[in-house]
């Protein structure tokens, strides 16, 4: 792989690990992605209010073929905007088993079905859940022959549901590590800055291992981001890649989705920005 990558809107030479460009943050193009034995992953809460939705969907998508993602994890999908943004992905050659229950909404896993195939899918309830019920979703895959779960979950929100989010956590932690397959568990956590808890062994967090770039800390940062028009200002790190370190490797960790769209709208693509991840097996 190069030693750099000039990006082509500002011209700036970035370290080849880097997924966006530092200066004015746009995504790295697909011809300068993930090699041959390295795949990438996606995660992102696509914001379920009613705000310019087709509009919002088409630029995330945008983003998932700019960046050549393999692997896209959505949160906070309606089913309305599962049916639209399905046959768009489908047109950048991946597929999903997800459904969206008519209840409000949901998550949904997408894999480019000629890198990551289909093999099995499953969602399990998580526990103790006062907004769901919430799941934890996995999928079954193979990457050059190395079997592969992904997995995705949004985890209790709000402060006053911190003990819950973090029961929930390891809840899923400990289900992953029952099968004896590598994972990658990537979705909207809800952690907060007060949330701590002790990283279990054997399980890396991608933003930590790609050397905790101030610049992609926060995920939900309301001093730029004004989809929701919050009386104050926040940075939170809700949105993260986790993985079992035994067999995976990460080379690069980055935000996404950070340009807001172009007139006449006046939104970002959502009210997260989206994470993403280059992996490959040790």
């Amino acid at each position: 792989m190069a030693s750099s990558w000039a990006c082509p809107a500002c011209t700036l030479e970035n370290e080849s690990m880097h997924l966006v460009c530092d200066a004015c943050l746009r995504e790295r193009d697909a011809d300068g992605a993930a090699g041959p034995n390295q795949f990438t992953l996606l995660s992102m809460n696509a914001w379920f209010d009613d705000v310019h939705t087709a509009a919002r969907l088409d630029a995330i998508v945008r983003t998932v073929g700019d960046v050549d993602a393999h692997a896209v994890v959505l949160q906070e999908l309606r089913p309305d905007m599962f049916a639209y943004i399905r046959p768009l992905m489908g047109s950048l050659g991946f597929t999903t088993r997800s459904t969206i229950l008519p209840r409000g909404y949901g998550e949904a896993i997408f894999l480019r079905e000629s890198v990551l195939p289909h093999r099995a899918a499953s969602s399990r309830d998580l526990p103790n859940s006062v907004m769901g019920p919430r799941q934890l979703h996995t999928v079954t895959t193979e990457f050059r022959g190395h079997p592969l779960v992904i997995a995705t979950a949004h985890l209790e929100s709000l402060k006053d549901y911190q003990a819950v989010r973090l029961k929930q956590l390891q809840w899923s932690f400990d289900a992953l590590n029952a099968v004896d397959t590598p994972w990658i568990f990537a979705g909207d956590t809800n952690l907060g800055n007060r949330d701590a808890f002790s990283m279990p062994a054997g399980i890396k967090d991608a933003w930590i291992e790609c050397g905790m770039k101030q610049d992609h800390k926060a995920t939900w940062d309301t001093r730029i981001n004004r989809n929701l028009n919050t009386p104050y200002s926040a940075q939170c790190r809700f949105d993260r890649i986790f993985f079992s370190e035994s067999s995976l490797s990460t080379s690069g960790f980055a935000t996404v989705a950070k340009q807001k769209l172009p007139p006449p709208f006046d939104v970002f693509p959502s009210d997260h920005w989206g994470v993403m991840s280059r992996f490959a097996f040790k």
